[in-house]
């Protein structure tokens, strides 16, 4: 049974996300670097603006957490927890964005608007 990364905030729920891995395996992730010590993911925050702007960024990933070039679930997870804190410190409040990975292919959402993922296996 796939993993699922439910995306909550404080007040709602906003759904769930099924990654197609089991347990802590390592995640099919389009990267833009990977080096010896380190792999990038390519990430990109969706405005929920009516503009719906993109800006692609990168999330930088210990390679101690991937198996071969794939992070593991729990550090991807991690990894867009840390980019939410930074960017709602920077911001002095949880951005109006969408964090995405490209996974499997597919753009899928790590985070939604203001929330923060919290990983439950179902």
């Amino acid at each position: 049974m796939p993993n699922t990364l439910k995306v909550e905030s404080a007040s709602n729920s906003f759904g769930a996300i099924k990654l197609e891995s089991h347990d802590d395996d390592g995640v099919e992730v389009e990267l833009v670097l990977s080096t010896h010590r380190a792999v990038v993911v390519r990430v990109r925050n969706v405005s929920e603006s009516a503009s719906g702007a993109r800006q692609e960024q990168g999330l930088v990933i210990a390679r101690r957490f991937c198996q071969d070039d794939r992070p593991r679930r729990s550090a991807l997870i991690n990894a867009a927890r840390e980019h939410a804190m930074a960017t709602a410190t920077a911001r002095a409040g949880p951005a109006q964005t969408r964090l995405q990975a490209c996974i499997g292919g597919v753009w899928r959402d790590l985070l939604g608007a203001g929330s923060m993922p919290s990983a439950a296996v179902g």
